[in-house]
């Protein structure tokens, strides 16, 4: 199957509960399929395919300078990527950001894909990763990178405990944190 976009209308029938019918405005969905992925984003991909084979990439320019890579925002199960002419970065630490923010879409993923479930995360995150950084979802994150491969950088900085570590392996195994 080739990339597409598909448009949904939600209809709600006459008589039942909601006691009168209507269609929803349009929306439009997606699908990408990654097997026609080729050059850098076909690399960036492999290098996560194995943890979020569902996460798409959408390579865009548009990003902060000081910005290499990000998730779309929450549920949309993307990763916004900066264009390859715009990123200096080694192949190792290309594929550590990758995984990083793979890291963020299993936040998202592992803990239900609601807004609840990432309040608990965050709590949770908080009392694991706060320990030694000031930003507990990013260092999470980095730590989910490195608990996968351990070869690339820690983009938040910083320093991933063992305990840490052991709780970012959790997260690629698909589990809350605990």
């Amino acid at each position: 199957m080739h990339d597409v976009s598909v448009y949904y209308r939600l209809v709600v029938p006459t008589g039942g509960v909601i006691g009168r019918g209507s269609v929803s405005p349009q929306i439009r969905v997606d699908y990408q399929n990654p097997s026609l992925y080729t050059g850098w984003k076909r690399s960036l991909y492999l290098d996560m395919r194995q943890f979020c084979p569902d996460a798409a990439i959408r390579g865009l320019s548009s990003l902060p300078v000081a910005w290499a890579a990000a998730v779309t925002p929450r549920g949309l199960y993307e990763i916004d990527v900066l264009s390859s002419d715009r990123v200096t970065m080694t192949a190792s630490n290309q594929k550590a950001m990758m995984l990083h923010e793979c890291g963020h879409h299993l936040q998202w993923q592992n803990y239900g894909a609601s807004g609840t479930g990432w309040n608990l995360m965050s709590q949770q995150a908080t009392k694991i990763f706060g320990t030694n950084h000031s930003q507990p979802i990013e260092h999470m994150a980095d730590c989910v990178s490195h608990a996968a491969y351990s070869a690339g950088y820690l983009g938040y900085g910083g320093v991933c405990t063992t305990t840490q570590l052991s709780y970012a392996a959790r997260i690629l195994a698909g589990k809350e944190l605990y």
